[in-house]
């Protein structure tokens, strides 16, 4: 080692801008101006390759919690991408509802995702219990308001009929028969635009 060598180093002083990139650095309060790592708790020569050296070191992984974490990938989507995928799951739901129970759609989303890689099929993520919820809080609200607003301005005929469950409780039918447009496009059933909307059971007191 030269004989300069020595001198050089006790001059040195760490310096605050390595902090920036060293998150565990900070200055020693023992007045000797060395570098100290706050993990390690120990002093290192305040020069950057001893810093860079110090930081790969196995005492320093050890103590640092980030380096043991696994590092989460996230893939961000456009709201483009987003709306597809809702006004798909939506649709889903509406058919599910309407064609089929509801517990299928468990192998139902399975097979559309499989098989669906790279479209918006493949990126749903619709079981039972979303579906359930999609057609309780989201599709059955907005169905039962347009039907209310279309009823407003259109004759319309009340089939009613009374029932009687196994529990001895009396329940009413109630269906509406009217010409509604956006019902026949949803259905998009029959020749005939007259349809039944069946408006639900209600507990007769």
């Amino acid at each position: 080692m030269p004989k300069w060598k020595p001198s050089y180093d006790s001059n040195r002083k760490c310096n605050i801008g390595w902090e920036k990139t060293f998150v565990c650095l900070s200055k020693s309060t023992d007045g000797l101006n060395l570098a100290y790592c706050k993990l390690c708790r120990c002093t290192i020569v305040p020069r950057l390759s001893n810093l860079t050296k110090h930081e790969v070191t196995e005492k320093h992984r050890k103590n640092n919690p980030s380096s043991s974490q696994k590092t989460l990938s996230v893939i961000k989507r456009s709201s483009k991408t987003d709306d597809k995928i809702k006004t798909a799951e939506l649709q889903i739901a509406v058919s599910m509802s309407c064609h089929s129970a509801i517990r299928t759609i468990d192998h139902m989303s399975e097979i559309m995702v499989a098989h669906g890689i790279g479209s918006t099929l493949g990126q749903i993520k619709l079981h039972r219990t979303k579906c359930i919820a999609l057609i309780k809080n989201v599709i059955s609200p907005e169905i039962k308001s347009d039907l209310i607003q279309d009823l407003q301005n259109k004759k319309y005929t009340l089939i009613v009929d009374e029932s009687t469950d196994v529990s001895t409780q009396k329940y009413l039918c109630i269906l509406v028969r009217s010409n509604c447009q956006w019902l026949y496009r949803i259905t998009m059933g029959t020749t005939n635009k007259r349809n039944l909307g069946f408006r639900g059971f209600d507990e007769v007191q």
